[in-house]
């Protein structure tokens, strides 16, 4: 056991080695570790090796596979990144002792389920040689082909060796572009495909009880590809590579098996289906040469004619035939992969089969129509959606019933919920009368949240309150009676402190007031429990940016009402700094600048400003490092109050902490930072307010020219990043699960809530023009501009500001 535990901390020691960058401190540190090292390990596996060829007992054989398991993971990190030298002096004993265990075999052991672990490794091993190290592998590579080979037709169709058979497949996708072996499995192709894929593709037992006990996780694995170890998975990317090595004779092979199981399957379909299945399913990832889930197959390696042949001949049969549910899903993911390469005449009536099947009392066939249904419906030409609203007008009702019915058969299901979302997001106005009655959907979930707390599911959550905020969006006159539905269950959410919703619910109540403007009794009661300062502690930080969207609802709807309590929504602000929420606190102050007249807020402004210069000061004196939150939230505060106020009377309130404190801020923090805001129209309110204080202050000023240089290099930029992807009919998507965008977002955000950025300043021009006209209306000492500036620049600037200049026909002197 020693070895054992020695070895699997060596493992967790180095496993990092596997995928860090590369760089010279990496590589000295392996070479670090080897010299000091190898000579024990090389002595132990030896050793091991020779244990296990005088074994006598099971107990014996056990234990020393159970070395050799961490002793071949480490020997992965440690040639993870390249061969060190010692490996590579003793690469024939590695060989030999690789080879000996994978061929390895005893008839003292009764399960060798361990044994087909430990030869797992050896094929992780091997296939890191062959991927990496093609020169140093190339005696061995042909050799360990025939083993290889030989294992697999023993071990293939049976699941405990699952992984095993996988890692085999894996190897030979990688060597396949090897010269030499390319011809040896050419010449096997027939055997290959049909003794060692085809089977291999069948469905387990083990799987088929997955369909049966966890359906969800078989729709993880099947439908979105989260099946990397699986034999299946790995016959698929085998395939991807023999069609591209070899493939008029993939092609043909394909169409033989094709008659064939179609043969074998009008004839005996109860012995026959998973033949079928296996076929089917393969068909769906041989072909894509460009595919994720979100975006279909948008590249695929044979002709659309052929793809719509195998629908027609292949699939689509199938799916009028219930018996064989499993069947039917990998019928489901061949129109799920491919449905980019279908003529939208063909669509019509594929979503009219994919519907049929939301109303199965199979909660797989229903989650796989469901996750069809809502990609077919993201289906695009260039930026154009191919199904609109009126698309959806005439079957909108019917499609509804069937999701309602679906959710009642099948709740907390998040693909047919994930539906559900996608046709009120393309139906937009149309589903206004179907709003109010939805709500009751919604509300038997969150009943049953609140109730039974276990039993809630976060990413369901969070779908469902998409679509009660899009039910709100588009409700038109019914949203007084939506509120009368859902605002109790969202006040009983608050009342209760349900985590998992509480966020959501806080979201949901300022969505009521941003679309009906009049204040609710449950509002207004949310109101006297939000103000106190003693509310916004550290503990109730995963909700306080949701009452911060809710303050400022409040602010942009009812200022007059809250003119009163200013004093306590800058002390909130100042709070909200001190628990590190800046880009919330940067948010409400840039509310309240824009909402109530400076002089009202000057009083409270003093502690704000102190806590935002600490922590300037703390970045530069601690090097700890600011959030882009905090970097973006500070130049949209400075931007809107020079626009609304002009920068003097920022300078000067400012400035009562420290004299020219406010130089400093613009020319330290803003100007270094201008290239944090990420969004067309905030980034035309900074270069504006830039311009603003360049034509305010001296162009002797050295910050003159630092304006000049930073806000050049940003006029090229075309940056909108935005919470999803937007379509040319405006509609905005939500953002994909764990993409950079939520995790930036940092806690539950309805994304469907959020109102479009507008342009609050469109009295003014062009600002780029007047960013360029400010510089051209100058007078400079020199006579010039360039006489004047051109010293400070480098060669960028000059060619962007004559670029623009000319574009607005001006002449920068």
């Amino acid at each position: 056991m020693a070895v054992i535990n020695t070895l699997m901390t060596c493992h967790k020691l180095f496993k990092r080695y596997r995928y860090s960058f590369r760089s010279d401190e990496l590589w000295s540190e392996i070479k670090l570790v080897v010299d000091s090292l190898f000579n024990v390990y090389f002595a132990t596996a030896t050793q091991v090796y020779s244990c296990l060829q005088n074994a006598q007992t099971e107990d014996e054989v056990i234990r020393h596979i159970s070395s050799f398991i961490p002793l071949l993971k480490v020997f992965i990190s440690l040639n993870g990144q390249d061969i060190p030298q010692q490996f590579d002096d003793t690469l024939k004993e590695w060989m030999t002792l690789l080879n000996y265990l994978l061929n390895y075999l005893s008839p003292l052991l009764h399960d060798d389920f361990k044994l087909f672990l430990l030869k797992s490794k050896v094929m992780k091993c091997l296939t890191l040689y062959a991927q990496k190290y093609d020169e140093d592998f190339e005696p061995y590579v042909k050799d360990f082909c025939t083993s290889v080979w030989d294992l697999l037709a023993r071990a293939s169709g049976f699941s405990q060796y699952d992984r095993f058979v996988s890692s085999c497949l894996e190897y030979f996708r990688v060597v396949t572009f090897k010269p030499q072996i390319a011809e040896l499995i050419h010449g096997n192709l027939n055997i290959m495909f049909t003794n060692l894929i085809l089977p291999n593709m069948i469905i387990s037992l083990d799987e088929e009880d997955l369909a049966e006990t966890a359906p969800m996780e078989f729709v993880k694995m099947f439908l979105e590809d989260a099946n990397e170890d699986t034999r299946r998975c790995a016959c698929g990317q085998l395939m991807k590579v023999l069609i591209k090595q070899f493939p008029d004779d993939i092609n043909r092979l394909v169409l033989e098996q094709q008659n064939t199981v179609i043969q074998g399957f009008r004839s005996n379909p109860n012995n026959n289906w998973k033949q079928m299945d296996a076929l089917v399913l393969m068909l769906s990832g041989v072909f894509p040469t460009l595919y994720t889930p979100r975006n279909g197959a948008s590249s695929v390696a044979t002709s659309q004619a052929h793809i719509l042949e195998l629908y027609n001949n292949l699939v689509c049969p199938q799916l009028a035939n219930q018996n064989f549910p499993i069947l039917i899903t990998s019928c489901l993911k061949f129109i799920y992969v491919y449905r980019n390469q279908f003529l939208k005449e063909m669509l019509l009536d594929i979503m009219g089969k994919v519907i049929g099947f939301l109303d199965s009392n199979n909660v797989l066939l229903a989650s796989y129509a469901a996750a069809t249904l809502e990609r077919l419906l993201m289906i695009k030409n260039d930026k154009d959606l191919i199904f609109t609203k009126d698309f959806l007008s005439s079957c909108l009702n019917q499609l509804l019933q069937n999701i309602a019915m679906a959710l009642q058969k099948h709740p907390k299901n998040t693909y047919i919920m994930n539906a559900f979302f996608r046709v009120i997001w393309i139906s937009q106005d149309l589903f206004s009368s179907f709003a109010v009655p939805a709500c009751d959907i919604f509300i038997n979930y969150i009943k049953q949240v609140l109730s039974e707390p276990q039993s809630s599911e976060p990413h369901f959550n969070w779908l469902l309150f998409e679509c009660i905020a899009l039910a709100m969006k588009w409700s038109g006159p019914g949203i007084s009676d939506i509120q009368k539905k859902i605002e109790p269950y969202m006040a009983l959410i608050i009342q209760k402190s349900n985590a998992d919703l509480l966020p959501y619910a806080f979201q949901i109540q300022a969505f009521f007031i941003r679309l009906l403007i009049n204040l609710s009794q449950t509002n207004q009661n949310l109101i006297s429990s939000i103000l106190p300062i003693d509310n916004w502690e550290s503990g109730s930080r995963y909700y306080l940016p949701t009452l911060v969207i809710f303050l400022e609802n409040l602010l942009a709807t009812n200022a007059s009402s809250m003119a009163p309590q200013i004093s306590a929504l800058c002390n909130i602000a100042h709070k909200l700094f001190n628990l590190g929420l800046d880009g919330q606190a940067f948010s409400l102050l840039t509310t309240l600048i824009e909402t109530y007249a400076f002089e009202n807020l000057h009083p409270y402004m003093h502690p704000i400003y102190l806590i935002i210069f600490t922590k300037l000061h703390n970045s530069k004196s601690q090097n700890i490092r600011l959030s882009p939150r905090f970097h973006k939230g500070s130049i949209l505060f400075v931007s809107s109050v020079i626009l609304k106020y002009g920068w003097k009377v920022l300078s000067d309130s400012m400035n009562s902490v420290q004299p020219g404190i406010f130089f400093m801020l613009v020319k330290g923090q803003i100007l270094q930072n201008l290239r944090s805001i990420e969004t067309i129209v905030e980034r035309r309110a900074v270069i504006l307010a830039m311009s603003v204080l360049m034509q305010n202050i001296e162009v002797t000023n050295e910050l003159w020219i630092n304006i000049v240089i930073s806000v050049s290099k940003i006029l090229d930029s075309t940056t909108n990043i935005l919470s999803g992807t937007v379509y040319s009919n405006g509609l905005v998507d939500l953002p994909e699960e764990n993409t950079i965008q939520m995790t930036r977002d940092s806690f539950q955000k309805v994304y469907s809530t959020e109102m479009p950025l507008t342009d609050k300043y469109a009295s003014l021009p062009n600002e780029k023009m007047f960013f360029i006209n400010t510089i051209c209306s100058q007078q400079y000492p020199t006579g010039s501009f360039w006489s004047f500036a051109g010293q400070h620049l480098d060669q960028q600037v000059p060619t962007i500001l004559n670029r623009y200049a000319q574009l607005f026909n001006q002449q920068i002197r």
